[in-house]
């Protein structure tokens, strides 16, 4: 998780993500319960912690500012789920529809159901607002 988190800590600026030379760009993917998706392409055929297939934000409901919230993962499809992190912890769910393995770290934004579960009840619906302490 640390590889995850040192990763994807420059950016928590959404702007940074979509102006980075490896481009994460938006795929108009909002989905309740777990925020707005960027994706780059370049990361989407193979797991590692430190390039992340998605990055997930969520917008604050106060100032509207688009919060870093998770990481997402995104495998081929091998017949099995991958390795992944290091452990039994990290939740794999094969997605028919684009023949990929996918796992979320929340790893920016506690999910009080697990880091490494797909949904966070903290993350809100359209326009995906996120409760903030």
């Amino acid at each position: 998780m640390a590889i995850a988190r040192s990763a994807t800590a420059k950016y928590h600026d959404i702007e940074t993500a979509e102006n980075d030379e490896n481009g994460y760009v938006d795929i108009n993917v909002v989905v309740q319960n777990m925020g707005y998706h960027l994706l780059n392409t370049k990361n989407w055929d193979a797991f590692d912690p430190g390039k992340p297939a998605l990055l997930v934000y969520s917008k604050n409901s106060v100032t509207g500012k688009m919060r870093l919230v998770a990481a997402e993962y995104a495998v081929p499809n091998e017949g099995h789920a991958p390795e992944g992190f290091t452990g039994d912890d990290d939740v794999w769910e094969y997605d028919s529809g684009i023949d990929k393995w996918e796992c979320h770290a929340w790893v920016w934004y506690n999910n009080p159901d697990g880091i490494f579960k797909k949904y966070n009840p903290n993350v809100h619906g359209e326009p995906n607002d996120v409760n903030h302490p």
